[in-house]
């Protein structure tokens, strides 16, 4: 990591620091800190309100999405979050503020069990890519698609769809529900984003064929797992991304990057309709190249799927014209292994998983990387450059 990048946000990018949250071993040896993570005062704010609620479920928790069901009242040496009972992979987290004067933020110290660990750190990652959306970027300093966007919901279940509204309205878009039938004319304006699930109380592929060609292309399919025909039938319609259900805030935040980024594009797989990527390496990381090659009768729309579930929002996943499906992360190289063993215990031994190319990063540009190229925390405990 280049030194350039002391003193921003590890979650915005910017100049302000009001505090660090740091995560540890409970007991830690005296060489042994554990990570930290440099955030501005709205970004520490927002971290020690997370684990505020997760404390005290004194407040409506319906605005934090995956918080794991309280189990227990803290205490007794448990975790602090849920009540779940002591374990020995219970993680240290502290937040420490810069400076606690001004009725700002204060210290706070918590003992966390694996679950509530895993819903904090996914919870600053949708945040991260958020706020950068906010500050008018989406990916190497272009502006987000088409400016302020309108999304629309065509047949998203509630669940889905309050995700889509909730991380919309983080980057500063708005977002309403649709029918098929109104698609085609919400579709014309140059500002929306269609949101259309795949079935089955939609039909992606015929909404699609009542949208003109040249608007299909901001269209995003979210399809569940044993949708893969109607998905396909979308794609090879134009349908300009696909997202897997249930949906996240980090994969709405993905697909805004990717459908920005055209000229990654090389093409598109003309069997499942799925974008085929060129391999180049983003936001100061290199681009790391896996192929995932799909067992015998295992349709490559249901692993892409298990895949974009799995993988963070930015990495990339294709089509190769020889059936394997190409998996651009983007981290350093310590962490490649492990994520190949990871999407080994995901999809199971009938797929095979190969690294088959490292595209080198551009060098740091004279004053460092500019935000947002680094989006998201740096690094988790368990491993440098989270992928999986």
């Amino acid at each position: 990591m280049s030194d350039s990048w002391d003193g921003y946000c590890s979650l915005c990018a910017t100049r302000d620091h009001g505090g660090e949250v740091r995560f540890g071993p409970l007991v830690a040896a005296a060489d042994e800190d554990g990570l930290a993570l440099t955030l501005c005062w709205p970004c520490y704010s927002f971290a020690v309100a997370a684990l505020d609620v997760a404390a005290r479920r004194e407040v409506a928790v319906e605005a934090w999405p995956g918080l794991p069901e309280r189990l227990a009242p803290p205490g007794a040496g448990g975790c602090d979050l849920c009540g779940q009972a002591a374990s020995e992979n219970a993680t240290s987290v502290s937040a420490t503020p810069s400076n606690p004067a001004g009725g700002r933020p204060t210290a706070a110290h918590y003992r966390s069990c694996p679950a509530c660990l895993s819903w904090f750190q996914e919870l600053l990652n949708d945040e991260s890519l958020a706020r950068m959306g906010r500050r008018g970027h989406a990916g190497e300093g272009q502006p987000p698609p088409g400016g302020r966007l309108q999304g629309f919901g065509v047949g998203l279940t509630f669940e889905d769809d309050e995700v889509v509204r909730q991380a919309l309205a983080a980057m500063g878009h708005t977002y309403s529900t649709s029918s098929a039938r109104e698609a085609p004319y919400a579709a014309g304006d140059p500002h929306a984003l269609l949101f259309v699930a795949a079935g089955p109380t939609a039909d992606a592929a015929a909404v699609l064929d009542a949208i003109p060609r040249a608007d299909r292309g901001r269209t995003v399919v979210v399809a569940r797992q044993g949708q893969a025909f109607a998905a396909m039938e979308a794609l090879r319609r134009g349908g300009g991304d696909l997202l897997a259900a249930p949906l996240s805030r980090w994969q709405v935040a993905g697909t805004l990057h990717r459908l920005e980024d055209r000229e990654a594009v090389a093409g598109r797989d003309p069997v499942t309709g799925l974008p085929v990527y060129r391999a180049l390496a983003r936001f100061g990381f290199p681009c790391q190249v896996l192929a995932v090659r799909p067992g015998p009768g295992v349709p490559s729309v249901d692993v892409f799927l298990s895949l974009r579930r799995f993988l963070r929002g930015y990495d990339r996943i294709g089509m190769n014209v020889d059936g394997t499906i190409p998996v651009h992360l983007y981290c350093e190289d310590a962490g490649v292994q492990r994520v190949v063993q990871r999407l080994g215990m995901l999809l199971g031994c009938s797929c095979a998983i190969t690294v088959r190319e490292r595209v080198a990063p551009l060098p740091t540009p004279s004053g460092g990387w500019p935000a947002p190229l680094r989006p998201g925390p740096r690094g988790w405990p368990e491993g440098t450059a989270r992928s999986a």
